[in-house]
């Protein structure tokens, strides 16, 4: 990892580390998860240049890409699905583009997720919904929609489960690189 700098937004601080790590190991990866701070066009672009691809979480709804892309769910017809012990429906939203400046048609997959929950005071089941969006240049003949589902999950179970236990069970704190 790269420390951010004084003055530095954190989409720099990832071009910076990227800039180091892809040429060091060209065939480590093909794609990354960032986090939602580098869902940006010229972070995006950059691993493309560099024959990478990306997969984000989309969660902020004052950002543009969220409002352009939720005008996109009620022209799609939801594709049934499951991940885990939830039921899903999703969409697959593959010509959409936003603008110009960047190169990559950009695939938004949505994931509605119910399930139920069952209460430990008064053991009654509560229904439960989540809305899952990621963006990705992963073309769709190379990762189909459920295995997007799954990866994205992936990325917030490393989240939930690893660092949250290092830092509640083990009591492990915030490690800053000099």
């Amino acid at each position: 990892m790269s420390p951010q700098r004084p003055g530095e937004e954190e989409v720099e601080t990832a071009l910076r580390y990227w800039r180091g790590v892809i040429p060091a190991y060209p065939r480590a990866f093909d794609w990354c998860l960032p986090t939602r701070f580098t869902l940006r066009r010229r972070f995006f672009n950059f691993l493309l240049a560099h024959g990478k691809h990306a997969l984000a979480v989309l969660k902020d709804e004052r950002r543009n890409l969220y409002q352009d892309v939720a005008g996109l769910f009620d022209h799609e017809a939801p594709q049934p699905g499951s991940y885990r012990s939830a039921n899903a429906t999703g969409g697959i939203f593959q010509t959409y583009s936003p603008g110009p400046k960047c190169k990559p048609r950009l695939r938004v997959v949505r994931s509605l997720e119910t399930y139920t929950v069952r209460r430990q005071l008064d053991k009654q089941d509560d229904p439960q919904q989540s809305d899952w969006i990621w963006v990705t240049t992963l073309p769709l003949a190379q990762v189909p929609v459920a295995r997007i589902v799954h990866l994205g999950h992936q990325r917030w179970d490393i989240e939930n489960y690893g660092f949250n236990e290092l830092a509640n069970e083990w009591h492990s704190r915030s490690c800053v690189q000099a």
